[in-house]
């Protein structure tokens, strides 16, 4: 009896597991989809205190946010402010979570707090090679890297160089796009390994 609430919320979520793999992975997900998720998730989240289930559905509220129209900002603020909610308690049940810090950091960006950096800091500490986040990260931090202090400045280049071992494509696509400052810590972070700093050179041109 004392397991049947966390049965009910597995049963709940199983079938939607792939959905929220996708959504790790940087899948886009339909709206239609993305509300089917927030329902069956927000059931299980009924029935268990389970920090994955606040996390993942917290995920599902963000990426529902990215899809209104620009003009929806109050909508758009209720769900991202509902998000960081749902992380807070998750990370206060596993820190170790580095999806969910990521995704703390998303939110607290989206509500113009400066507390965004520590939950990315946190991110990145709890774990740092983790392909899924690589790109994510250096894109978040390169866009606020005046906010950085030292050592967010060195998490960042560690981050960059994983990021050009594990995926140099993605990488690249973004550095075609980025500002010519970003591309300058992109370079200087290369720089360490000098086949890797001539690679993306060779690349860019």
């Amino acid at each position: 009896m004392l397991g049947l609430p966390r049965l009910v919320g597995a049963v709940a979520t199983l079938p939607f597991e792939p959905q929220v793999e996708a959504l790790k992975s940087g899948r886009d997900l339909t709206r239609s989809e993305l509300s089917r998720l927030d329902s069956r998730w927000s059931i299980a989240r009924r029935f268990t205190s389970s920090g994955e289930i606040s996390a993942e559905l917290a995920a599902i509220k963000m990426a529902s946010a990215d899809q209104l129209p620009e003009r929806a900002t109050t909508e758009r603020r209720d769900l991202i402010g509902s998000a960081a909610e749902l992380l807070r308690e998750s990370l206060s049940e596993g820190p170790a979570n580095a999806f969910a810090w990521a995704r703390y950091a998303a939110a607290l960006s989206e509500e113009g707090r400066p507390e965004a950096i520590d939950a990315w800091r946190m991110s990145v500490l709890t774990s740092p090679a983790d392909r899924r986040l690589l790109l994510w990260r250096s894109q978040f931090a390169l866009a606020r890297v005046a906010q950085l202090a030292q050592i967010d400045r060195d998490l960042l280049d560690s981050q960059i160089r994983l990021a050009w071992r594990h995926d140099r494509d993605a990488l690249l696509r973004f550095a075609r796009r980025a500002k010519p400052a970003a591309v300058q810590i992109l370079r200087a972070a290369l720089v360490q390994r000098p086949e890797d700093a001539a690679s993306f050179e060779q690349a860019l041109r």
